[in-house]
């Protein structure tokens, strides 16, 4: 997505919280990716869930622990081709698309995009003509979440604290993950797990689905306080 990966330098402890959750949805953003030999590096290294803790310790709430270093970790070129067959290709079609209009039953692929494209064009983003993606792809929509979070955090790491400002960036960010990400993260976990999906996705997916609830709760909460 363009525009959308930015990075906060945060020194005011208030910006803290929002600049970890940036990062953790960037995190995730780049792990849902076709993975290349050095995001499988990270992984078997342990480097992965290193990181993943250390962005764990900046949030505002605690996260369910998850095992994302796994001790079996096949080569990078078996990794990689798990990855393609169960997510990108198949007969007729993958085992489990990473796109939210294979999933939602209650609306049509048009009107989740023509949403989505909303969102994206409100804060002045759009799809990357470089990379082909397209609007209800996981990834692009995780990104979308780090940028509103980068946007609080710089908000706040520059002392511009206008309460109007944080909670339509709060409120902006909530709507976001009810309307699409949380409505579609739970299915998409128990798809993975049910299909035997790569041993390392299933629990890359079951803890983004807990990140996601979790977030989606401390936004409505912080709102309602």
């Amino acid at each position: 997505m363009s525009r959308a990966r930015q990075k906060v330098r945060v020194s005011n402890d208030q910006a803290r919280p929002a600049a970890g959750r940036s990062a953790m949805y960037s995190l995730l953003a780049r792990a849902f990716l076709t993975p290349d030999q050095e995001f499988h590096a990270s992984v078997g290294s342990g480097e992965f869930a290193e990181t993943i803790s250390e962005i764990g310790a900046e949030l505002p709430y605690a996260l369910p622990e998850t095992d994302l270093s796994p001790a079996d970790l096949p080569p990078f070129v078996e990794f990689q081709a798990d990855y393609i067959a169960f997510f990108e290709v198949g007969q007729k079609g993958p085992a489990c698309p990473l796109y939210e209009g294979a999933f939602r039953k209650d609306r049509g692929r048009k009107a989740i995009m023509e949403d989505l494209l909303r969102f994206y064009q409100h804060f002045d983003l759009k799809m990357s003509d470089k990379v082909r993606e397209l609007p209800d792809q996981l990834s692009a929509e995780l990104e979308f979440m780090h940028y509103l979070a980068f946007l609080e955090a710089r908000l706040l790491e520059e002392a511009d604290n206008g309460a109007g400002s944080r909670l339509d960036l709060w409120r902006a960010q909530r709507d976001f993950l009810s309307r699409h990400l949380a409505s579609w993260a739970p299915e998409l976990a128990q798809r993975v797990k049910e299909r035997s999906g790569p041993e390392f996705y299933c629990s890359l997916t079951a803890f983004m689905e807990a990140f996601i609830n979790t977030d989606l709760k401390y936004l409505e909460d912080s709102l309602a306080g």
